[in-house]
């Protein structure tokens, strides 16, 4: 009983929290996120890379694992009272993060919990979907260089920010205590043909590695 109470005392407070925060820290307007992914995906291809937008997805999303951690470290002591050692939580944690950083609310029915096992997954897994993805708004008029899946490889558009997804969530989990390690994979990709793109988060633990 009282962890339900401390839950549904967390929720009230993010849902508090996160507004304020929201009009108190910088903004980050989506079609300027969109446009800052794909200059600077524009420049690894050509300055780094050799034509190479595979090769340039995968060292961005390396670099997002790095700037990621960076980004939340400042903000664990700030965010400590809503933030919950369950895993069951982490879609409440994920919205109200996903608020503070872009001002928009992610409907209930796009972010779920999935314990291990439930859907045939081998891990307890987060998963997230978005009709309309954020980091594709520019992408799609893009002439410079060619987006699609057989220029992309094994990568996906999205993938690049996974690596921030994974660093946020790990910085979490350590600071909580838990010991997981994470990952972050996009499963469905507007720019390689999907209706929309998807995201999966997986919780895997340190000890069975």
């Amino acid at each position: 009983m009282l962890r339900y109470i401390e839950r549904g005392f967390k929720d009230v407070l993010g849902g508090l929290g996160k507004r304020f925060v929201r009009r108190t820290e910088k903004k980050m307007n989506t079609l300027f996120l969109s446009i800052i992914i794909l200059e600077y995906t524009r420049v690894l291809v050509e300055y780094l890379f050799d034509g190479n937008l595979e090769a340039a997805l995968e060292d961005f999303y390396d670099t997002g694992r790095i700037t990621g951690k960076g980004i939340t470290d400042d903000h664990l002591d700030t965010a400590r009272y809503i933030l919950s050692k369950s895993l069951e939580d982490t879609p409440r944690m994920a919205k109200i993060f996903w608020y503070i950083a872009m001002g928009e609310d992610v409907p209930n029915r796009n972010i779920r919990f999935v314990p291990k096992g439930k859907e045939g997954n081998e891990y307890d897994m987060l998963t997230w979907t978005f009709d309309k993805c954020i980091f594709c708004a520019m992408s799609t008029e893009e002439k410079d260089i060619m987006i699609n899946k057989e220029t992309m490889g094994n990568q996906t558009w999205g993938g690049q920010c996974a690596g921030i997804f994974e660093s946020i969530m790990q910085a979490v989990q350590d600071y909580m205590g838990n010991n997981y390690e994470i990952k972050v994979k996009e499963t469905k990709c507007i720019m390689r043909g999907d209706p929309n793109n998807e995201y999966e988060m997986f919780f895997i633990p340190r000890e069975i590695e």
